[in-house]
């Protein structure tokens, strides 16, 4: 893995168990990918989807990434 993603777990992981709300990181991350490829919707709904349920949001954005031709289990470095 790179540095990239070990720091980006690290912090998710930190927020996770210091407040139980690791949805307020990763709801930026939503926006992120929306804006990079233009999907329609907004910041707030990208964080109330991340708050009500985070695990569906984050499949989603699988999902999503997994469409556009990143492999997973390739250090995230982009479509193959």
């Amino acid at each position: 893995m790179d540095a990239a993603c070990l720091v980006a777990g690290g912090v998710y992981a930190l927020i996770r168990h210091s407040t139980g709300c690791p949805c307020f990181y990763s709801c930026f991350y939503r926006s992120k990918l929306r804006k990079q490829y233009m999907i329609d919707g907004n910041n707030c709904t990208d964080c109330m989807v991340h708050c009500c349920c985070e695990p569906c949001a984050l499949r989603q954005e699988y999902r999503e990434l997994k469409y556009r031709g990143f492999d997973m289990s390739l250090k995230l470095t982009g479509p193959q």
